[in-house]
C-alpha cells in the first residue's frame, strides 16, 4: 500500500517500519538466525516494548 501512495514512499516506509518494529516483538526465527541472537533477545527483553516472541 505504501508504494502506491506516491510521493516520498521510501521515507514513509522507513518510518512505518520503525514504528511497527518498535510496537511488535522480534520474531523468534529471526533471532535464531543470528550469531548474537540470544544477546539481541536479552537486550530487547529489557526494553519497554517487551520481550521477543
Amino acid at each position: 500500500a505504501n508504494a502506491r501512495c506516491g510521493g516520498d514512499n521510501c521515507h514513509r516506509g522507513a518510518v512505518v517500519g520503525a514504528l511497527l518494529g518498535a510496537a511488535n516483538p522480534i520474531p523468534r526465527p529471526f533471532l535464531e538466525g543470528l550469531r548474537a541472537g540470544a544477546r539481541v533477545g536479552e537486550i530487547f527483553s529489557r526494553s519497554p516494548s517487551g520481550s521477543p516472541a
